[in-house]
């Protein structure tokens, strides 16, 4: 990279993107800039900022019947949950049911069966595998199934077969979202998704935007993994603190265009 470039490259790194990925960018940028522009801050900026807008995925749609939520202990996984399906309800006018799949955890269903009674949605719980086929011919008199499991590792070859085992038979409008804290670092977020790989996710939510001091990580994490984004947990209130994401949320994240405030999430 052109050393005339080192300023642009720590300012990258400062907002918490990894050397290889700012180093990327900033080859990008050399390569497809007028060498008599490249040394102007206020236009490389402006290269940068389109070129990130450019390189996040992110969901358009994601308005499958099933939704089934995934990730580890502490993630924000059912409370993203939680949130969507106030959205579906109350923004959407939508039919939703929620499913919980959850043998693990004692007490795994009450958050959900107090919030499907606040909402008047229809809890099930999910024990054995064959109770799925008790209950799908009922559920299409419902818009959406979203259906929450065990906060697991992945730690062994078992886990991932527990939640295979209990996931919905085949179905074709299934849209299958592991859900990330942003407070975690890159290596741990990439190794999750690594491990999640086994179970077939579409898309990432990314959770405890409120607490995270820095943003990299959203862009580091598209960047390497090649997963669109399909929203963003903001807060601890249900359902506002849930949006869906878009590119130019994640390069106002990154250039910190607004502070987002500081509550904890549930």
């Amino acid at each position: 990279v052109n050393f005339s470039l080192s300023p642009m490259y720590t300012k990258l790194l400062s907002k918490g993107l990894l050397p290889e990925v700012a180093a990327d960018i900033l080859v990008q940028a050399q390569n497809q800039i007028d060498p008599t522009k490249i040394n102007q801050a206020q236009y490389l900026e402006t290269w940068i900022g389109k070129y990130i807008l450019n390189s996040v995925p992110v969901v358009a749609g994601g308005f499958e019947q099933f939704h089934l939520f995934l990730g580890t202990s502490g993630c924000g996984k059912t409370s993203s949950m939680v949130k969507l399906a106030s959205q579906l309800v109350l923004q959407h006018k939508k039919r939703v049911a929620l499913i919980s799949t959850d043998t693990i955890k004692v007490g795994a269903d009450q958050q959900m069966k107090i919030f499907s009674e606040i909402l008047n949605l229809p809890f099930i719980s999910i024990r054995t595998p064959s109770d799925w086929n008790k209950i799908i011919p009922h559920l299409g008199q419902v818009d959406h199934v979203l259906v929450d499991f065990a906060s697991l590792g992945l730690r062994s070859q078992d886990e991932i077969n527990y939640i295979k085992k209990m996931m919905p038979p085949i179905y074709d409008s299934m849209r299958t979202h592991l859900v990330l804290s942003a407070k975690n670092h890159d290596k741990n977020q990439l190794e999750t998704i690594q491990k999640y790989e086994a179970l077939n996710i579409t898309d990432l939510i990314i959770t405890s935007l409120d607490e995270a001091t820095q943003y990299g990580s959203i862009y580091n994490i598209v960047r390497k993994q090649s997963k669109p984004l399909f929203g963003f947990g903001i807060g601890p209130k249900v359902p506002e603190d849930f949006e869906r994401a878009t590119p130019e949320r994640v390069l106002d994240l990154l250039l910190e265009l607004t502070q987002p405030s500081r509550q904890q999430e549930s």
